[in-house]
């Protein structure tokens, strides 16, 4: 029989606590009823752009009638805000780094049958949303887990400070 050592018991307390607080706030995410898409909108539906063409024009899908129209200020030129017209080519409009990091986690639910494409190439609003929500509950409870476990040197020297002084 081994002794376990105070520091071996507090790791598997912290681990303990991480994953509690990981599932908490996943379930908060993930059961919110508030899901609101609007910048976001095509963002997941370019991920999975992403996996499939390079460049990430999205030519290929089935959209209804958009048009060009003239920009006031800033904004995309077509009636739908997030995607843009660009010599007769069509794009998302916002920058690509939330569609470039997130398609790695749209090709694994895409591979669970969770798509914002339909068979016929048009956009699917409903996979688009549970795309969405579903990464930001893991993302979200990710990095409440991490931010509160993570031990910084001077909240410990002050726990340390109060321990000798009490």
């Amino acid at each position: 029989m081994t002794k376990s050592s105070p520091i071996n018991n507090l790791t598997s307390i912290k681990r303990l606590i991480g994953a509690a607080i990981f599932l908490i706030v996943f379930a908060i995410f993930w059961l919110s009823p508030i899901r609101d898409m609007t910048d976001s909108n095509y963002a997941m539906f370019t991920s999975e752009n992403c996996s499939i063409i390079t460049p990430s024009t999205l030519d290929r899908y089935r959209w209804p009638a958009i048009q060009t129209v003239p920009r006031s200020g800033l904004g995309a030129n077509t009636t739908i805000y997030q995607l843009e017209s660009v010599n007769g080519h069509l794009f998302y409009y916002f920058p690509p780094g939330t569609s470039i990091l997130s398609a790695p986690y749209v090709a694994l639910l895409n591979g669970f049958g969770v798509s914002s494409v339909n068979p016929d190439g048009s956009y699917r609003a409903d996979g688009e949303l549970a795309i969405q929500g579903s990464l930001a509950a893991l993302l979200m409870a990710l990095a409440t887990a991490v931010f509160l476990l993570h031990e910084h040197p001077s909240a410990a020297a002050g726990l340390e400070h109060r321990d000798r002084a009490g």
